[in-house]
């Protein structure tokens, strides 16, 4: 049973392994009314993520390196209006309401 869990650590996250391994715990100790062994499981590291706002410098390093025009326009677009990556590249200019200054995804 051990190595099913750390297969299992290697492809999911650690919640869904210990929602697992609590079900399995719970369905040995009450419906089967087995006494269950504690499985030595490693808790993995903590993953670092990337911030979800990027800093003024980060953002005209970004608009430094991008040399064509359409580029600077998309990613300025894109980050200034909060959308997803789906959501820009999926924007037209018939979504742009100039006139009441609002956008419509």
């Amino acid at each position: 049973m051990l190595d099913y869990f750390n297969e299992l650590l290697e492809c999911h996250s650690w919640s869904t392994v210990k929602l697992d391994l609590y079900g399995l715990k719970f369905f040995y100790a009450r419906v089967l009314d087995k006494t269950w062994e504690d499985i030595p499981l490693i808790k993995p590291p903590r993953t670092s993520r990337i911030p979800d706002i990027l800093s003024i410098e980060q953002l005209n390093r970004l608009f430094a390196e991008t040399n064509k025009l359409s580029y600077k326009v998309f990613f300025f677009t894109t980050y200034s209006m909060g959308l997803r990556l789906g959501e820009g590249i999926r924007l037209t200019v018939g979504d742009i309401d100039s006139v009441n200054m609002r956008v419509h995804t």
